[in-house]
């Protein structure tokens, strides 16, 4: 019964079931994601979701920022 929310940057699709309440599709390059990723986690936090899945960023070199951000949000 938990409200979930989950974050993506590729076009494919996902399957994540009924307990997705919010989907969010932000930038797929990771300047775009990166200024977007803040607003979007609070916009969550807000809407009262229990957990937010993320799609994993490419590994990557231009992503490694994002990859930090997200690390760092899981340990909050």
């Amino acid at each position: 019964g938990e409200t979930v929310a989950v974050v993506t940057w590729s076009p494919r699709g996902f399957s994540a079931g009924s307990a997705v309440r919010r989907h969010h599709h932000l930038p797929d390059d990771a300047a775009g994601f990166a200024s977007e990723l803040y607003a979007t986690l609070h916009a969550v936090d807000e809407a009262g979701c229990a957990e937010v899945l993320v799609e994993r960023p490419p590994e990557d070199a231009a992503w490694d920022g994002v990859q930090d951000r997200l690390t760092r949000a899981s340990h909050e």
